[in-house]
């Protein structure tokens, strides 16, 4: 014969004890979910970052004339978008630009939201006009021009 209110008592300190097993497990399950997220945005980051200096080191090496508002190279697993704005003009043959270049990466777990970075620097354009040193003949075809 048992003397008091302790009936019951156990279950439901069991029943307490799996309901903080089971929070613990939960929370355990967040936190490491959430580091393996932000570890693969952050290698993705980093990619698009290589892109867009790619792209920028590019526009930079093969620009020859006259600047263009936007261009846009597919580099590796990215799209490099490179924008120039024309800040000011040093005298009647060069003018100084602010070149910017936006790299992208698609994202293979969510492909409607690509990484993206930006990076972006100054740029001194020296315009030369040619000097016309010679003519110049073309026969083509029994034509001389």
């Amino acid at each position: 014969m048992r003397v008091g209110g302790e009936d019951g008592f156990v279950l439901a300190f069991v029943v307490f004890m799996l309901f903080a097993i089971s929070v613990a497990g939960i929370t355990g399950y967040l936190v490491v979910s959430s580091e393996f997220e932000l570890s693969k945005y952050s290698s993705q980051g980093a990619e698009a970052l290589a892109v867009s200096r790619a792209g920028l080191e590019r526009f930079v090496a093969e620009h020859i004339g006259t600047v263009p508002d936007t261009t846009v190279f597919a580099l590796g697993n990215g799209v490099a978008t490179v924008t120039t704005r024309r800040l000011f003009a040093q005298d009647s043959l060069t003018d100084v630009y602010y070149v910017r270049s936006d790299g992208a990466v698609d994202d293979i777990f969510k492909p409607g939201s690509p990484a993206r970075r930006a990076v972006g620097g100054y740029a001194v354009h020296h315009r030369r006009p040619l000097a016309h040193h010679a003519t110049v003949l073309i026969a083509a075809n029994n034509i001389d021009v």
